[in-house]
């Protein structure tokens, strides 16, 4: 059972405001601090996508990318909500094989 929708896009920050990189969308479902995710990215360049899964405690969650290459990454991060209107805002860095990135990602539950 899912408590509701999230869709938004992710982000590089530079020192002029955000690149949008691509976008994201699922479901959540939460209960009292803890709650489980699981959704669809897609770059908006074409060159990949694939799924996400993880679990949220307050404000930080942990999830595992996976992608339709066959290659997985894992990421840790720290998110806002705003009750008031919906929205959230995010940055997690994400562990791929070779390094690691940080993404923002912003969007609506």
């Amino acid at each position: 059972m899912t408590d509701g929708n999230f869709s938004g896009i992710f982000a590089m920050k530079n020192d002029t405001g955000y690149i949008p990189l691509g976008t994201m969308s699922g479901t959540y479902s939460v209960s009292n601090s803890y709650g489980t995710f699981e959704g669809v990215w897609s770059l908006d360049s074409g060159n990949d996508s694939g799924t996400m899964i993880g679990y949220v405690w307050d404000h930080i969650f942990l999830g595992q990318l996976n992608s339709t290459t066959g290659n997985s990454s894992y990421f840790v991060g720290l998110n806002r909500v705003n009750e008031t209107d919906n929205s959230f805002v995010a940055v997690c860095v994400i562990f791929t094989q070779d390094n690691y990135v940080v993404r923002y990602a912003m969007g609506d539950v």
